[in-house]
């Protein structure tokens, strides 16, 4: 592989040390002196790991830490403590961290931490490629990728929530040639209406109360790489109208600013609402609609793909299976369990049902009980009564066996006999 580390650490000595074991290793090597410098670096290439230490001048590792899981959440962060600094490592760890050394540490101890990381980078490289590739929709689909990588035109991915939007934009930034420049998501669901325009397009020393120094909007972060704009649909409508002012003009204008900065990055954005439908009733603006949707995507649901569970299954046994060496595989009558349901959650519904059944699974291999266990409704609410968690979860293996009684029965470990109570009771 291809691997791009960024090494920064306040201490020349150390960081010559780090760059001759990890070089020598067959890595792609580059340094900073803090945190400072290493997100100048970031904006201007692309790195796989960021080998940071924690206590630096001007920006710390925590700091650092914070800064690049937005703008850079596919970075592999592995931080360096000093002995007995365990607080840090821990909190390091809970901020995102991949892994952390303690210091001092031996060469082959850093190549551990470094080849586990280029593993997972590797994992999440073939996860766009194991989203994508299925049936022969899926391929054309693929094929549209590698044709909207290669041009700097606008994206628009629609699909339901869970269809594996992000990665679709991923993807395409990837096999892109600028692939080494920065990918900047922009999630316009989740930022406050009153914040969204200040993290967009940042603002200058004074534009505000508060604002005691300049900050770098997302869509100046992202310089000539990639910004993606994740449920566009939320934006409102003002943000609509500055978002397409600056895609026409090429410029962004922080607040309070007077001076315009070139905008070079290529736009993919991505939303699970009909936006013919917003656009006809005036809650997205026709103009920016079709400034978008110079190539559209449209991912199909996974109840519309069901030859690509077993794939995508065995795919997360992979990932999140590390660790469970209790839990081999799948068995048939669970595969079957998970063909038979249609995912309204999609592929992260899925996902999130594997994780759990390896986390609750006793088996060599996960059982249609540890699916039916792993149904996040299940645990959606801890004042449920045990009757309201039976009823749930009689309910679930139903649909799960497409109403055959006595597969559920076995499914959920009763007699067939005490289910067709049961479903009486709770009026099923």
């Amino acid at each position: 592989m291809n691997i791009h580390i960024l090494v920064v650490d306040d201490e020349a000595s150390m960081r010559e040390v780090l760059h001759l074991i990890l070089s020598n290793a067959g890595y792609n090597v580059s340094e900073a002196c803090d945190g400072a410098e290493a997100l100048q670096l970031l904006e201007r290439q692309r790195f796989d790991v960021l080998l940071a230490d924690v206590n630096m001048p001007r920006m710390d590792g925590i700091q650092l830490l914070l800064n690049v899981r937005g703008s850079w959440p596919g970075l592999k962060v592995i931080v360096m403590t000093g002995f007995g600094s365990i607080p840090d490592a821990v909190r390091a760890i809970q901020l995102g961290a991949f892994q952390y050394l303690s210091k001092p540490f031996e060469p082959a101890d850093l190549l551990e931490h470094v080849q586990r990381a280029c593993a997972r980078i590797t994992l999440a490289r073939q996860a766009s490629r194991t989203i994508i590739l299925g049936d022969e929709k899926m391929k054309r689909i693929d094929d549209l990728i590698s044709r909207a990588a290669l041009v700097r035109w606008p994206v628009l991915i629609l699909g339901e929530s869970g269809t594996g939007k992000e990665l679709v934009a991923r993807e395409i930034h990837r096999r892109s040639p600028g692939n080494n420049l920065a990918f900047v998501p922009v999630d316009c669901g989740a930022l406050p209406a009153s914040l969204i325009e200040d993290e967009l397009f940042g603002h200058v020393d004074g534009a505000f109360t508060g604002a005691t120094k300049a900050r770098k909007g997302l869509l100046q972060a992202a310089g000539c790489g990639t910004a993606f704009f994740d449920e566009i649909g939320e934006l409102a409508l003002e943000q609509q109208t500055r978002l397409l002012r600056t895609i026409q003009e090429k410029v962004i204008r922080p607040i309070g600013g007077n001076e315009p900065i070139t905008f070079n990055a290529r736009i993919i954005a991505a939303t699970n609402k009909d936006l013919d439908q917003e656009v006809s009733t005036k809650r997205f603006r026709a103009d920016l609609y079709y400034r978008l949707k110079v190539i559209c995507v449209h991912l199909p649901p996974l109840r519309e793909r069901k030859d690509e569970i077993p794939m995508l299954t065995n795919y997360f046994l992979r990932v999140h299976g590390t660790g469970q060496q209790r839990i081999k595989g799948i068995a048939p009558d669970a595969m079957r369990c998970l063909l038979d349901y249609d995912w309204p959650g999609n592929v992260r519904e899925l996902e999130n049902c594997i994780m759990q059944a390896l986390a609750l699974g006793n088996a060599p291999e996960i059982t249609p009980a540890d699916v039916l266990r792993a149904d996040p409704e299940h645990h959606s609410d801890s004042r449920a009564t045990l009757e309201e968690l039976e009823r749930k979860a009689i309910e679930r293996a139903l649909v799960l066996c497409q109403g055959n009684k006595q597969r559920a029965a076995k499914v959920l470990g009763i007699g067939k006999t005490t289910l067709y109570r049961k479903v009486a009771k709770f009026g099923i």
